[in-house]
């Protein structure tokens, strides 16, 4: 289902990794919708296809629930594809795409501590 608003906003998402290749991860964001205040809270697993990249950009595989906050609360599943610098190391840049209550976008930067290395 396509939504039938748009929204923008700012947030924070904090992740663990359970595996090397699996990250479950949460974002809450706070912005507008239609004019009115709004947020948006994220469930999502991600499945890193090569994880213990430590340089270049590592790709993958997103999916979970997305909850709209706003006069209209919604709820909707949420899937995509995601792109990052270096998911072996310490941190690095994050762009994702992908469908959940309409079009989704994403852009940010993580840090990752007590981040494991999977390869040499």
């Amino acid at each position: 289902m396509l939504a039938d608003q748009n929204y923008g906003g700012a947030g924070a998402w904090l992740g663990w990794r359970v595996t090397p290749s699996l990250r479950l991860g949460a974002l809450a964001t706070a912005g507008a919708s239609s004019g009115s205040s709004a947020g948006r809270v994220e469930a999502a697993g991600h499945l890193l296809l090569d994880p213990g990249r430590v340089s270049g950009v590592g790709v993958y595989l997103l999916a979970g629930l997305a909850w709209r906050l706003a006069k209209d609360d919604r709820a909707f599943l949420m899937a995509g594809v995601g792109v990052e610098s270096a998911p072996g190391s310490r941190g690095g840049w994050v762009l994702e795409l992908g469908a959940g209550g309409g079009w989704r976008a994403s852009a940010g930067y993580r840090w990752r501590w007590g981040n494991r290395r999977t390869t040499p």
